[in-house]
């Protein structure tokens, strides 16, 4: 058996557990959702918008371009691939319940990171 078919069994057998399978479409469809919410909050504009905040300075505000919140999107995408991924080799190696667990965990700490970026958007329009 060559490393392809390997990874294609092992995948074969991680959505074959239905537990597993719909803990994953959990995390995926979340990751929609979060990505659909960036995209919709995101206002295209000349104007810029406070991305840094500090304490120390003559301004606590920094400002720089809208682009700058597009970096949300990738984060979400490469979180929710990258769990889904170590979910999927934690239960290839015997781990099912460490599998469920992280992909548990990864579901509420979604939750947190919708408060982040929710609390991001703001603050970068803030007029």
């Amino acid at each position: 058996m060559n490393k392809k078919e390997s990874k294609n069994s092992h995948l074969a057998i991680f959505f074959a557990d239905r537990h597993s399978a719909m803990v994953a479409s959990a995390i995926v469809g979340v990751a929609i959702f979060l990505v659909a919410y960036v995209s919709i909050a995101i206002d295209t504009s000349d104007v810029q918008i406070a991305t840094r905040y500090t304490s120390f300075g003559e301004a606590q505000f920094y400002r720089s371009s809208w682009q700058y919140l597009i970096g949300f999107i990738f984060f979400l995408i490469l979180y929710a691939s990258s769990h889904v991924a170590i979910m999927s080799k934690l239960h290839s190696r015997g781990l099912r319940s460490l599998a469920l667990s992280f992909g548990w965990l990864t579901i509420i700490l979604f939750a947190v990171v919708f408060f982040v970026i929710h609390g991001v958007f703001g603050v970068a329009y803030l007029s």
